[in-house]
């Protein structure tokens, strides 16, 4: 068959044939009879969708079949995903010793350690040499399915023991092998994952410019036992369900309240997150009865009950483990709406918040991102948001000996915040900043580069986007209106093409890179990174994948790492 006539999946494959030698298939390898092969096939589905009911059958097929490896496998996945972590853990062991071959087993191991120095001693279990044909033989030809696994599999393992080059030409296979989109963005996030852990590790070792404010517990409240009594008991159903499961009847109840004495309960209800802490942190999250609070942060930011907003200020007064606990990695997605709705009237009290001693500096940002968004949102009071900055940038100039207040990283996402509306006014002060050593270059580069970006034409993607109504604030449907970023900017194209001959591989990890760092406090979900052009051309038929039954917070993480959800995939 001539190549014109093959789908570009294949003719990757018949190319990367004949460069390696490693013949590629998409065709079921079969080694069962049909009938169990059709019924393995739905159980890598239930085992997915419905765990906790495919494990019977999967429990049964094992003993059944004990040489078949595959059914260990979606067994462990069923162990894993139910909760089950001792028995995923044996049924894992038990693969690898059986079918130490399995190419599946060994990347569930591999890919669940994340210790550099315990990965080593599990390195033998990827063969050598580190060819997939160790696995599937030297005379057969390779599922694709195998050969991807096993490529992540060789790069979780490289990028933990720090080679990023050899991760990076890994990936250039897959993208030479057509491999479907979302695998490839799934690996280029965990690269760029590495390199930002990387970043901030460096900035950490970068002596005493670098400071890291921690927070302590601000916020002293007393404490109830109990919930707190309400002047509209209705709105205990905040308690009763998740933000996700807020019906439109319950919107017309809560919109019926009288606002005066509602505003009064949602203060309440927020204060309760803090005044019963020390129960709550003592219990796994719950969702449908712990998202009370969120709830309340919504109706205040939709009632733009300003008098509200240091009540607001205090849930991030509370400190990490506080905030971690009720929001994860959301906490920017939650604050930043109710936030300007509360505050943008109000800088001068985001300005106290903001120097304040003992508050962690991430936690800090939200103050700094409003008053960002408020110069974009409402270009006539640009001059009180430079005069904003300059008051901050002055205060911290005046005081360099306050480690609790004194942080780089701080500073350094400040400033991209002031890119973010092109506040060029404040280049004379950022200078300063830069003479005192407290800019860091990993964040946005060095003082000519801000300036560079600090130049630029605003484009629209800069705009964080607000719910128009309570029901947008739920739906997220506002985030949609977030416009894509423009192409490359100038110093992008400058700091991509200092690169030698990038591969496809290195620019997409570069790209990515470049929005993560610029957009890391923005609340805003991120967009697909992907421009249309670069969509078609590496563009494969998406698979979806619908499971029915919804992963909790607290639940193992459905990829398998043995974290928790809200720790691991619950941006993704």
């Amino acid at each position: 068959m001539a190549l014109f006539g093959l789908s570009r999946e294949k003719r990757a494959y018949r190319t990367f044939f004949k460069k390696t030698g490693i013949q590629i298939t998409e065709e079921p390898l079969r080694s069962v009879n049909e009938d169990l092969s059709n019924e393995l096939e739905e159980l890598h589905y239930t085992s997915r969708t419905h765990p906790q009911k495919s494990i019977p059958r999967l429990e049964k097929l094992k003993k059944l079949y004990p040489n078949i490896p595959v059914i260990k496998n979606f067994l462990f996945a069923a162990y894993s995903l139910s909760g089950k972590k001792e028995k995923a853990l044996k049924t894992l062991e038990e693969t690898l010793e059986k079918h130490p071959k399995y190419v599946f087993g060994v990347s569930n191991k591999i890919l669940n350690i994340n210790d550099k120095e315990e990965l080593k001693k599990h390195e033998h279990l990827l063969g050598s040499p580190k060819d997939i044909r160790e696995f599937e033989g030297y005379d057969k030809p390779v599922h694709i399915s195998a050969f991807t696994n096993y490529h992540l599999t060789l790069i979780h393992f490289e990028l933990m023991m720090g080679n990023e080059e050899a991760a990076i030409q890994k990936l250039d296979t897959l993208i030479d092998l057509e491999v479907e989109k979302e695998f490839i963005e799934s690996i280029v996030d965990r690269i760029v994952k590495y390199r930002i852990e990387k970043m901030m590790e460096s900035m950490k070792q970068m002596g005493k410019s670098t400071i890291t404010a921690k927070s302590d517990q601000t916020v002293f409240l007393d404490h109830i036992g109990i919930a707190p009594k309400l002047n509209h008991p209705e709105l205990n159903i905040f308690y009763q369900k998740s933000t996700s499961d807020f019906s439109e009847d319950d919107f017309t109840l809560v919109e019926s309240l009288p606002k005066e004495t509602l505003i009064l309960d949602l203060e309440n209800i927020v204060e309760d997150s803090i005044r019963r802490w020390d129960e709550f942190r003592m219990e796994d999250y719950d969702e449908s009865r712990y998202e009370f609070f969120i709830h309340a942060l919504y109706w205040l930011g939709d009632l733009k009950s300003t008098k509200s907003l240091n009540k607001v200020l205090n849930l991030l007064r509370m400190g990490e483990e506080f905030v971690d606990y009720w929001m994860a990695d959301m906490h920017e997605q939650y604050f930043y709406p109710t936030l300007y709705y509360l505050g943008e009237s109000q800088l001068g009290e985001l300005k106290n918040f903001i120097l304040e001693d003992k508050i962690y500096s991430y936690y800090r940002l939200h103050a700094s991102n409003i008053a960002s968004q408020v110069a974009i949102h409402q270009p006539s009071r640009r001059d009180e948001v430079i005069q904003w900055y300059e008051d901050v940038f002055d205060y911290l100039l005046k005081n360099p000996e306050n480690n609790s207040l004194i942080d780089t990283r701080f500073i350094g996402f400040m400033i991209s915040n002031i890119i973010d509306f092109r506040g060029i006014e404040l280049l004379d002060s950022i200078e300063k900043l830069d003479k005192k050593g407290w800019v860091q270059k990993n964040i946005q580069g060095d003082f000519e580069e801000i300036q560079k970006l600090l130049n630029e034409p605003f484009h629209e993607s800069e705009r964080n986007p607000l719910p128009l109504n309570i029901r947008e604030f739920y739906s997220e449907e506002y985030q949609e209106r977030k416009v894509e970023r423009p192409p490359l900017s100038d110093l992008d194209r400058s700091l991509l093409n200092q690169l030698t001959n990038p591969t496809k591989a290195e620019e997409l990890v570069f790209k990515k890179q470049m929005k993560q760092v610029s957009s890391i406090f923005s609340p805003n979900k991120d967009s697909e990174y992907l421009d249309e052009e670069e969509d078609e051309e590496y563009h494969t038929p998406k698979t979806v994948v619908n499971a029915t039954k919804k992963v909790g917070r607290n639940d193992p993480c459905p990829c398998g790492s043995g974290k928790k959800y809200k720790k691991c995939c619950i941006n993704k």
